[in-house]
């Protein structure tokens, strides 16, 4: 019922054409098999009768039938199809929208085929449902059990009869419900496991080939294509099994014509009773046929209804900061005390595992620089994301200007950060797209100031098209150095005043580093910047440091104030060439 309920809430809106459709396919065909049995029967007995104008005036009816009901069932399909389009329409708009909203922790936890998977297979499987199975189950109950009760009108005897022989075939399909909807859920979940590794090998093909090792993925894709044959194999044996039953309806038939015949030789009269019977006999023996499969079928197809609805219901990352645990109550800081500060900040990435920061304070005065300098996995970049309000946080305490993280909608804080990553993104568009997503009343003045400072204006002249050039996804048509001055036009464009500079010049070579930390100097100046460095020039111009090692800040101060602590870490840091030097 909960899923009913869930896909209600999105057919609601257009219930009345939905349901027009659904019930206006059934109801039409019921009562055309009725119709259609009164002509048979009015036809019998014209023979029997040798009455010629009763058997044309029967013969007249069927073409009018077959054109009235014809147009009915035409009007209800398409009333039907256009509002399950809609219904689709909906659905699909909000799992786009829950990719926007889902908080990232939940989002990192899915693969990328799960999240295909959503959006191609289980979304066809609900539209499976909403334009073919409950109009199925609709057609069934009105059509199906409408005929019982027109057989048990006709002849309460024969009807039993007819009825009970479909029922045999229907207990005998009851086994067959519970493993096929299991084995489709096992289906619907390799296809979402075959789709994560198979986009693995297209977006993996660098490191595919460079280490060679195009079988070792082949053989990925061929162990999870052998699962999901499987499975299918599986389900489809069910399947069959649950249909060789069927031929168990044509015993109706014979029994129906055995049992009539011979009453009609004793009563001729019988006869048109007889023939309606067995047009009748359609809709039983459909009901029974086919109530089993369409329950199937709507639960196998109801567990891609229930991943959607587990997706579209997962709870939205808060307009506000919440911190794990109780609300956190920052005490009362003064605005003019301005600065970034941090206090206590502790984070797990799981509840359980151990924590990956600990107990992380410190303060960073307005317009001042401070690095973060420490060994691979200390928690740099989680910490950045703390900062930006990406992660709940355990216990601690993160204000700017005198205002807590969680005094803020969580757009208008992250307003105050410019965010640079290591490796750079760009959407698919133009890369005046790219800059127009940031602030969409930008004008071509303001492009060029931006592209300029970014020392982007160069290459972006050199472009067939310039600011108009199509960008790869990820700006993949462009080099590294080229991709992240796009992405400090940005940073330009956001004009926050705390900078935040993820290793951002890591992945360059000499030119391309040189020309993006110019930018990253003009880009530093009179804001607020934290950096996780790796450049020892960079660090040397840092106000402070904090040299960070199991999640912890273990030393902070100058650069010749942590270069005078004897077994240091910084200085050990720093004589072992860990830091690069610019002449590297």
């Amino acid at each position: 019922m909960t899923l009913m309920r869930f896909l209600l809430r999105y057919i609601r809106p257009y219930g009345f054409a939905y349901f027009f459709g659904i019930i206006g396919m059934g109801a039409v065909n019921l009562v055309l098999n009725v119709y259609l049995a009164s002509i048979l029967g009015s036809i019998t007995s014209s023979m029997i009768r040798f009455d010629q104008s009763l058997l044309i005036q029967s013969i007249m009816h069927i073409l009018w039938l077959l054109l009235g009901g014809g147009l009915l069932l035409w009007f209800s399909a398409i009333t039907l199809v256009h509002s399950e389009i809609k219904v689709e329409r909906d659905l699909r708009s909000d799992l786009f929208g829950k990719i926007l909203t889902i908080p990232l922790r939940r989002f990192e936890s899915l693969t990328s085929g799960e999240i295909l998977s959503r959006f191609n297979n289980d979304l066809s499987e609900t539209s499976q449902l909403l334009k073919n199975s409950l109009q199925s189950l609709a057609t069934v109950l009105f059509y199906g059990a409408g005929s019982c009760v027109v057989v048990l009108i006709l002849d309460w005897f024969m009807g039993l009869l007819i009825i009970g022989l479909a029922l045999l075939f229907f207990v005998l399909n009851l086994p067959f419900l519970k493993p096929l909807q299991n084995q489709s859920q096992m289906v619907q979940e390799l296809k979402a496991s075959f789709l994560n590794t198979f986009n693995q090998l297209v977006t993996g093909q660098t490191v595919l080939r460079h280490f060679n090792i195009a079988d070792w993925m082949m053989n990925r894709i061929v162990k999870s294509s052998r699962l999901l044959r499987s499975a299918g194999i599986r389900r489809n044996t069910t399947e069959t099994l649950r249909f060789s039953f069927e031929n168990v309806s044509y015993w109706s038939v014979v029994l129906l014509v055995v049992v009539g015949g011979f009453r009609a030789i004793d009563d001729p009269t019988y006869l048109p009773t007889l023939v309606a019977l067995i047009q009748m006999q359609n809709g039983v023996s459909f009901f029974f046929t086919r109530i089993s499969l369409v329950i199937s079928e709507i639960q196998r197809r109801f567990s891609g209804v229930d991943r959607i609805r587990e997706m579209i219901e997962a709870p939205d990352e808060p307009k506000r900061f919440l911190m794990e645990g109780s609300p956190s109550t920052p005490a009362p800081v003064s605005d003019a005390d301005g600065g970034l500060l941090v206090e206590d900040l502790s984070f797990s990435y799981s509840e359980g595992a151990g924590p990956t920061l600990r107990g992380i304070g410190f303060r960073v005065p307005e317009g001042k620089t401070a690095a973060f300098v420490g060994p691979s996995g200390s928690g740099k970049s989680t910490l950045f994301k703390l900062l930006l309000g990406l992660y709940p946080f355990r216990s601690g305490v993160i204000r700017y200007r005198g205002q807590s993280i969680d005094s803020l909608p969580l757009d208008q804080w992250r307003a105050y950060f410019s965010y640079v990553p290591q490796l750079p993104y760009l959407f698919s568009g133009s890369i005046r797209d790219n800059l127009v997503a940031v602030n969409p009343n930008i004008g071509e003045e303001e492009i060029g100031k931006v592209i300029d400072s970014a020392n982007a204006a160069e290459f972006i002249q050199e472009l067939d098209q310039g600011v108009d050039s199509e960008l790869l996804e990820g700006g993949l048509n462009l080099s590294g150095g080229q991709r992240q001055r796009v992405v400090l036009s940005r940073a330009f464009l956001e004009d926050a005043p705390i900078l935040l500079l993820d290793e951002a010049t890591s992945a360059l070579d000499t030119e391309s580093e040189r020309a993006v930390q110019e930018a990253l100097s003009r880009l530093s100046e009179g804001r607020t910047t934290l950096v996780i460095a790796h450049r020892l020039s960079t660090v040397r111009k840092a106000d402070v440091l904090f040299f960070l090692e199991a999640g912890a800040i273990v030393e902070s101060g100058s650069h010749q104030e942590l270069m005078k602590i004897p077994n240091g870490k910084y200085r050990q840091m720093v004589e072992a060439g860990i830091l690069k030097n610019d002449s590297e």
